[in-house]
């Protein structure tokens, strides 16, 4: 009975509502609290994802085209086609030291060339050079085991003539013009005697006979006889007629590679970097109706591919 009295007394009800008060904020509170970390979290989630979308989107595009930090290239020779070689996978770094003006040696030369040939025809299979696994190596001092066997037996599959000389390739001599010169022109165009056979319109030459169109390099007389060939079929004239005479030369890798010159210097080493603005434009090897490719038309093109429809 007391406490039934004290339950209905004016005190003990103000008691009670307080404390149903009290109950009712903390529950409102605790409510509050729950939607601002529920909030938090949304937040923190869709951060999240923003980061990882864009993760995924750099991902993508250093994989389509690797940024490329060589630490020595900057005002350098051959920067441009370095750089823009190195966005296609041709070297198998793109950072640190590149060593421009270093010599290259003739298996270095061998790799770049296979790589930088497929990477720019990187659409059109019938103009990639196939890298060889294995097999019967065509030079004693390049066998399977060697490092750039692939590249170098690859090219020598392409019927591209690119030995020292019938068995022997000497993978770590540096890599001279001529020979450049030689093995690029026998890449652009097929095999070189394939061309020259096929050239019916071909002013004819005794064997070991530089033709009038090659430039008139004061040392023009001290190229290698075994690579006359090479040079006659990127500096060769066409008689149309009686009087009408053209003079080709579609690649001018000599003259985008070392500019106008007076003299060739034919023994000379080739640099890194001079190896790698020769390599920047390749031929499409259609013999008498030679086309061709830029690094920079090879880069737009992928990026055409890779881009989305819109």
């Amino acid at each position: 009975m007391k406490y039934r009295q004290l339950a209905k007394s004016p005190l003990a009800l103000s008691i009670l509502a307080a404390l149903l008060l009290v109950s009712g904020c903390q529950r409102n509170d605790e409510l509050d609290r729950l939607r601002m970390e529920n909030a938090r979290l949304k937040a923190e989630l869709a951060q999240l994802k923003a980061q990882q979308e864009e993760e995924r989107e750099a991902t993508s595009q250093s994989e389509a085209s690797p940024t490329v930090e060589f630490e020595d290239i900057k005002g350098k020779f051959g920067e441009s086609a370095i750089t823009n070689l190195a966005k296609l996978g041709v070297f198998e770094t793109t950072m640190g030291e590149f060593n421009p003006t270093k010599p290259i040696t003739r298996a270095e030369f061998a790799r770049w060339l296979v790589r930088a040939n497929n990477a720019i025809w990187f659409d059109q299979p019938d103009k990639r050079i196939r890298e060889t696994e294995g097999g019967q190596a065509s030079f004693t001092d390049v066998p399977p085991t060697h490092p750039d066997f692939r590249y170098i037996q690859g090219l020598a599959n392409s019927g591209i003539a690119i030995g020292y000389d019938e068995t022997t390739f000497k993978p770590d001599q540096p890599l001279t013009r001529e020979q450049m010169i030689a093995i690029k022109i026998g890449t652009d165009k097929g095999e070189i005697e394939d061309f020259e056979s096929a050239t019916k319109n071909l002013v004819s030459l005794e064997p070991g006979q530089l033709g009038s169109a090659v430039p008139d390099w004061s040392d023009r007389s001290e190229i290698s006889p075994q690579f006359i060939p090479a040079f006659n079929s990127q500096y060769y004239v066409i008689q149309t007629g009686t009087n009408l005479v053209l003079e080709e030369n579609l690649m001018r890798n000599v003259e985008r590679t070392f500019g106008a010159i007076k003299a060739f210097k034919p023994k000379t080493p080739v640099t890194r970097g001079e190896a790698a603005v020769c390599l920047s434009k390749m031929g499409d090897r259609a013999i008498g109706n030679l086309g061709s490719r830029t690094v920079e038309q090879a880069l737009r093109n992928k990026a055409l591919q890779e881009s989305p429809a819109l």
